[in-house]
Order: C-alpha cells, then sequence, then structure tokens
C-alpha cells in the first residue's frame, strides 16, 4: 500500500481549513424547469450539513471538504433508470458511504429504514401508514433517548429532496420537527422546521465520540470510495448506476426524441427552444458534480504535503482530471442555459468528454489502489 509512506500525524479535531467554505451552486436559469430538479440543486450538500450540524451539537467540528470526501459524494455521478428528471439523480445514492464515514468521525450510526427499502415509496400511498405502524414509534425512542434521526424527503418547501435531522416531536404536519440545513448560514444558525411528509429514508446516530482521523486513514477511505464509485462498484442496494456507466445512461437521456422543450433565458420572445435543452436535461446534474469535484480538488491540495512525491504525483494528475470535468461540465450548462442551434450535438460531445475524464480518473485510483 503506497499510502503507507504517508506522514502519521493528526490535524486539529474538525478544525476548518481556510477557504473550505461550501461552494453556492448557480442559480438556475429561468424557464420551466421542474420543481424536483431545483430541489436538488439546494439539497446536494444537505447530508454533510446534518453531519455537521450533529458533530457541532456534540460540541466538536468535522471539516466540510473531508467530511465530502469520506462520504464519497466529491465524485458521485450516478443514474437512475426509474428517475425521468435528470436533475433529481444527484440526490440518490448521497448515504452510500454514510456508516463507514460516520465511523470514521466517531458517530455510530444505524439504519432504521434502509435504501433499499425505500425505492418508490414516495408514489406509493399506503406508506404513510406504514411509516405510523412501522417507523414512527423507532423515531420517538430513539429521541427519548437524546439521539438524532437522519431522514431523507418529506422537509417543507424546495427543502424537499433534502436530508436533516429529526430533533424533535411535535403536533404539525407528521409529527416532527428537525434542522434542513443547506449552507454554512443555515449551519451558524439552523431554521427548525416541521415535516410535511413521512421521510423515506431514516438512519439514528446512536452513539456520538469526537474523532479526528489520521491523514493516512482518511485519505485510504476517501481514495476507495472514490474507486467504487468511478468504477461503478456502488451495491445493488441503492438502485443506481455510477461512474462512466451513468453518463452512458445520461447520454442515451439526451436523445430520446420525446424531451419536453422549456423557455430558455436566451430566447428573448419567449419561444420554445431545441427540443433537447428541456426539463429532462437539467443543468442541476452538472451543477451537482462541479460542487462534488471542487470539494475534492481542494481535500486533495490539502493533503499533498502529507504523501510521498510518487503519490503527490498521482494526486496531482487526479486534481488536474477534476478541473477538467469542472471546465467541461459549465460549458455543458452554458450550452442548456443559451441553446445554440447545435445544442444537440453539443451537450452529447460535452457529457462524452466528462466521461472520458471519469474513466481516467479512475485509472489513476487504481495506480493507488490498497491490496
Amino acid at each position: 500500500n503506497v499510502l503507507r509512506v504517508m506522514e502519521e500525524g493528526h490535524r486539529g479535531a474538525g478544525q476548518p481549513r481556510g477557504g473550505s467554505s461550501p461552494l453556492t451552486l448557480p442559480s438556475p436559469p429561468e424557464g420551466e424547469r421542474a420543481c424536483r430538479s431545483l430541489e436538488a440543486e439546494r439539497a446536494c450538500q444537505s447530508l454533510p450539513f446534518a453531519l455537521r450540524a450533529i458533530a457541532r451539537n456534540a460540541g466538536f467540528e468535522i471539516d466540510h471538504d473531508d467530511l465530502n470526501a469520506a462520504l464519497g459524494l466529491s465524485w458521485m455521478i450516478c443514474a437512475n433508470a426509474d428517475e425521468p428528471d435528470i436533475g433529481v439523480w444527484s440526490m440518490y445514492a448521497r448515504d452510500a458511504f454514510l456508516i463507514e464515514a460516520g465511523r470514521l468521525f466517531g458517530m455510530q450510526i444505524r439504519e432504521i429504514h434502509p435504501p433499499e427499502a425505500a425505492r418508490g415509496l414516495d408514489a406509493v400511498a399506503e406508506f404513510d401508514q406504514h411509516f405510523d405502524a412501522s417507523y414512527r414509534p423507532l423515531i420517538h425512542r430513539a429521541l427519548e433517548h437524546n439521539q438524532p434521526v437522519l431522514a431523507w424527503q418529506g422537509w417543507p418547501g424546495d427543502r424537499g429532496l433534502s436530508w436533516g435531522v429529526i430533533r424533535e416531536p411535535c403536533a404539525e404536519g407528521v409529527g416532527f420537527r428537525g434542522i434542513n440545513i443547506c449552507s454554512d448560514a443555515e449551519l451558524a444558525s439552523p431554521p427548525l422546521l416541521t415535516l410535511t411528509r413521512p421521510p423515506i429514508q431514516l438512519y439514528v446516530v446512536e452513539r456520538i465520540t469526537a474523532i479526528a482521523p489520521r491523514d493516512v486513514e482518511l485519505l485510504d477511505v476517501a481514495l476507495d470510495h472514490a474507486r467504487t464509485v468511478l468504477g461503478g462498484g456502488l451495491s445493488d442496494r441503492f438502485g443506481v448506476i455510477t461512474g462512466s456507466s451513468a453518463f452512458d445512461e445520461w447520454i442515451a437521456r439526451l436523445q430520446q426524441p420525446d424531451t419536453p422543450p422549456i423557455r430558455v433565458r436566451s430566447a428573448s420572445d419567449g419561444s420554445l427552444r431545441r427540443p433537447l435543452v428541456g426539463a429532462r436535461v437539467s443543468d442541476r446534474n452538472a451543477a451537482s458534480l462541479i460542487a462534488g469535484c471542487e470539494y475534492a480538488i481542494r481535500f486533495l491540495e490539502h493533503h499533498l504535503g502529507s504523501v510521498s512525491a510518487d503519490v503527490s504525483t498521482i494526486m496531482q494528475a487526479l486534481i488536474a482530471e477534476a478541473q477538467t470535468i469542472v471546465t467541461v461540465l459549465r460549458e455543458f450548462m452554458q450550452v442548456v442555459e443559451t441553446a445554440p442551434p447545435d445544442a444537440d450535438a453539443l451537450l452529447v460531445e460535452r457529457l462524452s468528454q466528462v466521461r472520458s475524464a471519469v474513466v481516467r480518473s479512475l485509472a489513476v485510483l487504481r495506480s493507488v489502489a490498497t491490496p
């Protein structure tokens, strides 16, 4: 394991690095965007913020870049064949490495409602009754023991696809209140919100002990999770595909002839433009991956001084690929916004370029794979 040449000194527990404040994703272009895509834009960092809020309430801090890397979100791109809105794909499988990442930072996390049980529940009317009978008592029990509960979906307004932390029972909504955080400002003063419908995925944080993982351990975990995501090795229980195969699905969606058109900012007369630039060609998914790669760049740059020269060279190559992904996806988003006459071909070309960078990134990661 070439990573064992790393220095194994500890960093201070949860001390944020300079310039590591979470990114703000681009504002959505005007026009007829799918509402759930816009929710996903706001929600893509809600799980890391939820974990940071839990840690802060327990008296310690977790660096946002480190947490993204440990959760595997820095490189997370997935596709869901059952989800028609590409812009919502970025919200699936955010918890793929939640239990492992939590353990790394001192949190013992247990599934209440696991990922495979959550598929399609937002469209099942009977789930409300199932929630009342099976999961409501478990949430109450956790809260009675001062154990926070992580919940996906069910939050009000444009936070509907977010992760949040259930903190207390109440008489409104579905009977629970909690915090839902999508920015550093909200982390400083979390809004207390009432869930408006049952969340479809739940985890209880049973025990919390402040831990500052060693650099060698954190980097090993982060690179291993990145390899899994980019290599398409995510468990079937999440119901998604990742890595280059996700881009194959994305490109296939762009080439479907029935994608509905939308109004775009560049059309001063409000006319409908290019059928490919439609609800299913949402740039929300691209924005989420841009944010993840920028977190990854900062994470890797921070750790360059902790590794050998050989590993540093490999990490610099990975940084370069991440920068390529960011650049090309920004071009993709510009095409979505302006809808030029050759938008169809340009969108596919840009995604093909990103796919190639993903394949190269995986090759780089495998060059530092542990036995």
